[in-house]
């Protein structure tokens, strides 16, 4: 990728080296690296390292401060569309605040857990916008309560978790890059934050979500210019009878600001897992496939033939892209084939910002076309699902 920004001086930009006392952390290369399609060296990435100084410190600042957390599990954005979209859950986060680092000749890679909090530590609370233990395990099956033999709360937390582990100068300036000393192995988790909330509108009880969705009126049964959340704010007000807040718990972010790199985790770790998928230890430099998001496409008619092949995307390789289909005019020898006797045939090509996928298997589809004879066969309309 590097390749691909072509010369980095017309970009203003000269990489550090890597400092030789960093092998005193017996890295391996892959932890220096791109790892696509998470991590690519592409000119944002590249600005931002050099804006932050290549500093390590500035670097994780950055992330905690400028990126806010969302909880969902896995790989979905890759390191620049985190940086754009300003939001990520803890792997997405991981991989961003990594290839700032690997830019800045940091050695750097995912490390993967259980952590938990106290049962009275309401930080964790505070971090997924729960107010309690209940509201928390709700967000999703990774929530969960930590319970000892005897089945007893004796705390909460993530059944799965991202943080990272980067080598770092770390003995006298903890991070700052002012000493180049002391290298070392140190865990830093920049998703986790803590938020000032202000109580939003609460939506009652006698709110009938399915009634607004299908009832009479419903949001989904008529066609409608609003986005569903426009309808759904507006409906809510009629009810109230007034204007509505924002709903819910609306959080503040608190920033980050710290001389040195935090010397441990915010939370306790209660143990180290595997990644699967053929990596067999806690920490990698890459991702495995089977931790990504997968974006399936299929292209059907209205008796489920397929038209397109199914094709498999990654969400990190494309979340900040433009994925589009299209309809081709069909070529002289498939109209041939269909023996017919003007060209109501189109096949479907996809394409990613504007390169099409070169696809084997597709098939041609007959739009509605009127008869030139009574011999030809019935014309279909173009029905996709």
């Amino acid at each position: 990728m590097l390749a691909a920004n072509g010369d980095l001086s017309t970009l203003g930009i000269t990489l550090p080296e890597v400092d030789s006392e960093a092998q005193t952390c017996d890295y391996n290369p892959a932890d220096l690296a791109e790892a696509a399609p998470e991590i690519r060296f592409d000119q944002t990435i590249l600005k931002l390292a050099k804006q932050l100084d290549y500093n390590p410190l500035k670097i994780y600042e950055y992330v905690a401060n400028h990126i806010s957390y969302q909880a969902y599990f896995g790989s979905l954005k890759g390191a620049t569309a985190t940086l754009v979209s300003g939001s990520g859950n803890a792997t997405d986060q991981a991989s961003l605040i990594i290839a700032l680092l690997r830019v800045s000749k940091i050695p750097a890679r995912y490390v993967r857990g259980h952590i938990s909090f106290a049962p009275d530590d309401e930080r964790g609370f505070n971090w997924m916008g729960a107010k309690g233990l209940e509201g928390f395990k709700q967000i999703d099956h990774y929530h969960v309560s930590v319970v000892d033999n005897n089945d007893t709360v004796i705390g909460y937390g993530l059944k799965l978790h991202t943080w990272i582990e980067a080598c770092i100068p770390y003995d006298n300036y903890r991070g700052s890059r002012a000493d180049a000393s002391g290298y070392h192995w140190i865990p830093l988790d920049p998703s986790y934050e803590q938020k000032d909330y202000v109580q939003g509108t609460t939506v009652p009880d006698s709110f009938d979500l399915n009634d607004f969705f299908y009832g009479t009126d419903g949001y989904m049964l008529k066609r409608s210019l609003q986005l569903p959340h426009e309808a759904f704010e507006e409906r809510l007000a009629q009810k109230l009878g007034k204007a509505i807040e924002p709903i819910g718990n609306q959080g503040t972010k608190r920033l980050v600001k710290q001389d040195i790199l935090p010397s441990t985790l915010p939370y306790h770790v209660l143990g180290f897992a595997q990644w699967g998928d053929g990596i067999t230890s806690s920490d990698t430099a890459t991702l495995p496939q089977n931790h990504r998001f997968v974006f399936r496409i299929t292209v059907k008619d209205k008796h489920n033939n397929v038209l397109h092949p199914r094709v498999d995307l990654n969400m990190p390789e494309i979340a900040s892209k433009r994925v589009t289909l299209r309809f081709d005019g069909a070529t002289q020898s498939q109209i041939d084939k269909n023996n017919c006797v003007v060209n109501p045939f189109v096949t479907p090509v996809l394409s990613i910002d504007g390169d099409d996928l070169i696809i084997n298997g597709k098939q041609s589809v007959r739009l509605c076309t009127p008869k030139k004879s009574a011999g030809d066969a019935d014309c279909q309309r173009l029905n996709l699902y």
